[in-house]
């Protein structure tokens, strides 16, 4: 009797020893640290895409993307995307500038909305009106923690049509 008392009470004490222990402690918040470095990227895009920078504007895309521009079909990789975005603008006759209205960071995605607008740079007459638009982004953070731009859509919303892809 004593012998099943006492393993009684000692495996008691190892039952609360392991309730008692602590739960790991959370990661720490990163989210706004994160929506900073996702709201910079809009900036780092539109210098890239400004200065006709293919490479580094291909650095900022994932590879599996997808596209979705208003008026023509799905781009579905960072080769087609880039393709695209090569041959539709002239960086030489127009500059693009973008907003970012907010971004909300999920675990590894972050969504960020916002609008954009190009205009020509050098004076047309008539003059050129400028064209503008919304976008949305799911950017994907990679291991290593860079984030990349995973899903994409746009819409124009005032000026002459974009030529069509």
């Amino acid at each position: 009797m004593k012998t099943r008392s006492l393993i009684l009470t000692f495996a008691s004490i190892a039952l609360l020893a392991a309730c008692a222990q602590q739960a790991p402690a959370p990661a720490p918040d990163t989210s706004a640290a994160d929506a900073a470095t996702v709201r910079g990227l809009t900036d780092t895009f539109v210098a890239a895409w400004n200065a006709g920078d293919t490479a580094a504007f291909s650095a900022l895309i994932a590879e599996d993307v997808v596209q979705m521009p208003q008026g023509a079909a799905a781009n579905v990789g960072r080769d087609a995307v880039v393709a695209e975005m090569s041959s539709s603008v002239d960086v030489a006759a127009v500059q693009q500038s973008a907003t970012t209205d907010e971004v909300v960071v999920m675990g590894d995605y972050a969504n960020a909305y916002g609008t954009w607008r190009i205009d020509a740079i050098e004076a047309t007459d008539p003059p050129a009106e400028a064209i503008t638009g919304k976008w949305m982004t799911l950017y994907h953070r990679h291991p290593g923690g860079s984030w990349q731009i995973w899903r994409w859509m746009w819409n124009q919303t005032s000026g002459p049509a974009l030529p069509a892809t």
